[in-house]
């Protein structure tokens, strides 16, 4: 059974195979090892890329009305809110807790938890355990979500964590959350208004989701002197668009303006 039944869901573009890693949705071309922009239009598309090793989804996703219960044993649920609101209830004890399938249960109800109302530009941790509950729908949601696999991960933290768009944004860093050696991913909202230096990782996975603003992500390319490159692809990317660069793949802002968005490096 799907764990997001009757969402609204759209084609993308393309399906490819890079390094234990699928994607869907629009790729930069050959040579620029797998990098993946999801376009804002195109939310609602439901599973849009899945990774073996580390194991996670991204869901594009849009919700009408209010959802099923959830509950997992291994997964921990990052949901970024890309518009609309509604009331999600995390936490307490699920009544009526059916089986989906390995790991994964359902409900009639949940007691004891705690509602929060969600607007566009929240996070959500919901860590592995806890259940949660999009009750209600206010005005359609659109959201990503990223389900990490953490089967063999300790149960830290043990509630959800929410953060506002002020709270995430408001901080003296951009990070939000450090997972550490337990829990291997971290999530950062950043403001840009100027290029930014190239990068490049050995072994973590970079996710981005836009909220505001303009920008070019310049792709691939070689190094270069001065802490520059040669090359690349350039990536224009708006508002409500989502990023997959994978490991060793040289990436960075040749400009921006006005940009908001979140980030989670997965490793």
């Amino acid at each position: 059974m799907s764990l997001w039944p009757g969402v609204r869901a759209a084609a993308f573009i393309t399906t490819v195979g890079v390094g234990g890693i699928t994607l869907c949705g629009q790729t930069s071309p050959q040579g620029h090892e797998g990098a993946a922009h999801w376009p804002g239009a195109g939310l609602g598309a439901g599973a849009i890329h899945a990774a073996t090793a580390p194991r996670y989804t991204v869901y594009s996703l849009k919700f009408d009305t209010g959802r099923p219960i959830e509950l997992h044993d291994h997964d921990t649920d990052v949901v970024f809110i890309q518009g609309g609101s509604g009331t999600v209830v995390h936490g307490g004890t699920v009544t009526g807790r059916k089986a989906l399938k390995d790991g994964e249960w359902t409900g009639t109800d949940i007691q004891g938890g705690v509602s929060t109302p969600v607007t566009r530009g929240m996070v959500l941790l919901l860590p592995k355990g806890v259940p949660h509950w999009f009750k209600s729908v206010d005005s359609p949601l659109t959201l990503y979500a990223v389900k990490v696999n953490e089967r063999d991960a300790p149960p830290d933290p043990s509630r959800a964590r929410i953060w506002t768009r002020r709270e995430a944004f408001g901080g003296a860093t951009p990070t939000i959350y450090n997972g550490g050696e337990s829990h291997r991913y971290q999530l950062f909202a950043v403001s840009r208004n100027e290029a930014g230096l190239p990068e490049v990782h050995d072994k973590e996975i970079d996710l981005v989701f836009v909220l505001d603003g303009q920008g070019t992500w310049m792709i691939g390319g070689a190094p270069a002197p001065n802490r520059t490159t040669v090359g690349g692809y350039p990536m224009r990317i708006g508002p409500n668009d989502g990023i997959m660069v994978p490991p060793r793949v040289h990436h960075w802002f040749s400009e921006a303006t006005g940009l908001a968005y979140y980030a989670m490096k997965v490793y």
